[in-house]
């Protein structure tokens, strides 16, 4: 993170050691590996293919009245 000093140049508020961070590491190869040319086919595949949460979560509690 950084501030925007008067006179244009960049201080930095935190510094961390993120090269040896596991989290950081898994989520860089994940945008590594994202096309972004067809995210949005994928997503709507993948929400197809599973039944809405919604509509199963209203038809449980119909049955439970």
């Amino acid at each position: 993170m950084a501030s925007k000093g008067n006179d244009g140049q960049f201080v930095a508020n935190l510094i961390l050691g993120w090269k040896k961070d596991k989290n950081f590491k898994r989520a860089v190869h994940q945008f590594q590996r994202l096309n972004c040319k067809s995210l949005g086919r994928e997503i709507r595949e993948s929400a197809s293919r599973r039944p809405h949460y919604y509509s199963m979560r209203r038809h449980n509690q119909r049955r439970m009245l």
